[in-house]
């Protein structure tokens, strides 16, 4: 089976590392995935099931020029990741087509009060649905969100559920630097870039006004250049257990050495940086907004209220007297296997009742 993989950019996040698992679960598949170029290319380039053609921009012709390549090669799945591209391909109809909403960005507005943006972009949601072959969500939590949203409930069964996967790689594992932090601290790592959804800046306002004398605790940030400006803007008001780190595609040393991975997020699909962190033995402390609150066992994964100082206080000092408890979650549901099982059965039953 041949499969395009379509999204926007190779750029640190979610999205991309969620595709390169894909990739890599099924290694008996011939992949070609389209993008601008970005940080994330390093890892596609590891695979040798994936060919990278590198988009210079995202137009109409561009589109056109990439379906009548994928037609020639006789594509048999054309699996986008970013809505844009996507709405870009709705007139080219002959190839089977999937798109996986890795966030549901229309969540934006249960924060933001703008009802004619709001209005419209479940119209667009909708003509995916519509007009799609299959539309796939990342949990029963975003499978539910979806369905209240369609104006015709026929089209549900065109919503699939497929959880991201995630294996870390054995040899990056063995190779990563060493890297440790202070001991007698509670070390929290946020990995994410900067974007309203991430909710970094509702995290720094709230640890603004959080005073925990118990706990000897500190924030790190990895993450893209805008990351870095806000925390040293917060560092200049007076906000002392914050600390940028940089921005890498391999953050695995650092998420491995925190105590725990802290996810801030207005909203989430299904974050792989928290499936990432507990492969590799992190605990995880999330917003209630970010889309785990399934995974919270408060032993492996705790959730705060989203903004509320208080109980980020309380699940902080919480979590200091928990921090050495062994894990114990269950990933078998997230392996490489059980993904890529589910995604290549999808696409065979796609192929049947398109063909």
């Amino acid at each position: 089976m041949k499969i395009a993989h379509i999204t926007k950019t190779l750029t640190l996040g979610g999205g991309p590392r969620a595709i390169f698992y894909m990739c890599k679960a099924m290694p008996e598949e011939q992949f070609i995935l389209y993008a601008k170029r970005g940080i994330m290319e390093e890892d596609f380039k590891t695979l040798d099931n994936v060919e990278l053609r590198f988009v210079n921009d995202w137009s109409f012709f561009t589109c056109r020029k990439i379906y009548r390549q994928c037609l020639a090669e006789h594509v048999d799945i054309m699996h986008f990741h970013s809505m844009f591209p996507a709405i870009l391909f709705w007139p080219f109809e002959k190839i089977p087509r999937v798109l996986t909403f890795h966030g549901l960005h229309i969540r934006k507005y249960d924060f933001v009060s703008q009802p004619i943006k709001s209005a419209l972009r479940r119209w667009v949601k909708n003509e995916f649905v519509r007009r799609f072959d299959a539309c796939i969500v990342l949990n029963e939590s975003d499978r539910h969100y979806m369905t209240k949203l369609l104006y015709n409930n026929s089209y549900v069964n065109k919503l699939y559920v497929v959880p991201n996967a995630v294996m870390l790689d054995e040899k990056q594992l063995a190779d990563m630097p060493k890297v440790e932090f202070a001991e007698d601290t509670l070390n929290l790592l946020v990995v994410a870039r900067y974007d309203f959804p991430k909710g970094i800046d509702v995290l720094l306002d709230m640890v603004k006004e959080v005073k925990i004398k118990e706990v000897d605790w500190h924030i790190h940030f990895i993450g893209d250049e805008p990351v870095h400006q806000i925390v040293e803007r917060y560092l200049g008001m007076g906000v002392k257990c914050i600390s940028y780190i940089g921005e890498t595609n391999q953050p695995y040393a650092w998420m491995k050495a925190a105590d725990y991975l802290l996810l801030p997020s207005r909203w989430e699909g299904l974050p792989m940086v928290v499936l990432e962190a507990l492969e590799l033995g992190t605990k995880v402390i999330a917003a209630d907004t970010a889309n785990v609150n399934d995974l919270a066992d408060e032993r492996n994964v705790w959730i705060y209220r989203q903004g509320d100082a208080e109980s980020f206080a309380e699940t902080i000092q919480y979590c200091a007297a928990q921090k050495n408890l062994p894990m114990d979650v269950d990933m078998m549901q997230f392996s490489l296997e059980t993904i890529g099982r589910h995604l290549h059965e999808l696409y065979e039953d796609i192929n049947k009742i398109k063909g």
